[in-house]
């Protein structure tokens, strides 16, 4: 090797342990910040099966509908929320047309 590389290496070499030793000074800044980003991404969705005929598994709640205590899909919700409104429906006519004389 001539001269001039060992200078440069040598310059390289004591500018790496310069940076090195000048980025450890801030730590505690540093784990608030690594603590902050590992929390927000650990974040899991809640997820729900659809009580419907589909065979969807693992819904996010955010796309299920509530009806009478059960989640549906968009597309089950639509004919659970059709047959919820029958069967309401049903349970208030069951006594029309005939008298408890």
């Amino acid at each position: 090797m001539n001269k001039g590389n060992l200078v440069l290496m040598a310059l390289a070499i004591s500018l790496l342990v310069f940076v090195v030793g000048c980025s450890g000074g801030d730590n505690e800044a540093t784990e608030a910040t690594t603590e902050a980003a590992t929390e927000a991404t650990t974040e899991v969705a809640e997820t729900h099966d659809c009580d419907g005929p589909c065979p969807m598994k693992d819904v996010a709640m955010d796309h299920l509908t509530e009806i009478n205590g059960k989640f549906y899909c968009a597309g089950c919700a639509v004919k659970a929320k059709a047959d919820a409104e029958a069967e309401a429906g049903e349970a208030e006519d069951s006594h029309e047309g005939h008298s408890h004389g």
